[in-house]
């Protein structure tokens, strides 16, 4: 790496500026705020904000042709890879492993059945959820009868509590 400062106004060449993307690039792959990168760049490089942020854009382009990947290559990059490793943990007789990355590829191949996830809800102390708690249509005359028992009891009409409901 050149950490050299060169001369208020002289330009770096091209094969400065890759490297100092690279550096950038390798910053925000380790987790490196944009603050910190700044910092970085004009104590290292001597260079302005504007300069720095040129740079973290060039990196940040890096990042994003990484991300921009072709499905299909990449699964057949990793059955070769997953078929390597298979090969080279039978050839150690490390089993464990092996059986590890078959089920790698066997997943990624989608071989297994699809995972379901189960929900179950239970009520208190784990028991059955109770849905009703009476009846769904509640007797007409029944309700009327016990409103008007509690309107009296209210008004101090009867002291005799209204009576509960039946059940079926």
């Amino acid at each position: 790496m050149t950490d050299a400062i060169k001369p208020a106004g002289k330009k770096a060449t091209h094969a400065e500026i890759e490297e100092r993307v690279t550096v950038v690039y390798t910053l925000l792959i380790r987790g490196a705020s944009r603050e910190e990168i700044l910092r970085h760049g004009s104590e290292t490089w001597s260079l302005t904000t504007r300069q720095v942020e040129d740079y973290l854009s060039r990196a940040t382009q890096r990042l994003k042709a990484l991300a921009a990947y072709v499905r299909e290559e990449e699964i057949g990059r990793a059955r070769a890879q997953l078929h390597d490793l298979y090969g080279k943990n039978m050839k150690v007789q490390d089993y464990k492993a092996a059986l590890q990355v078959r089920k790698d590829l066997s997943e990624l191949l989608g071989l297994y059945a699809p995972k379901t996830e189960k929900h179950e809800h239970s009520g208190p102390n784990g028991g059955p959820v109770l849905l009703l708690a009476g009846r769904l249509e509640p007797d007409v005359e029944e309700l009327r009868r016990r409103l008007l028992a509690e309107a009296e009891a209210a008004e101090g009409g009867s002291d005799a509590d209204p009576a509960p409901p039946e059940t079926d």
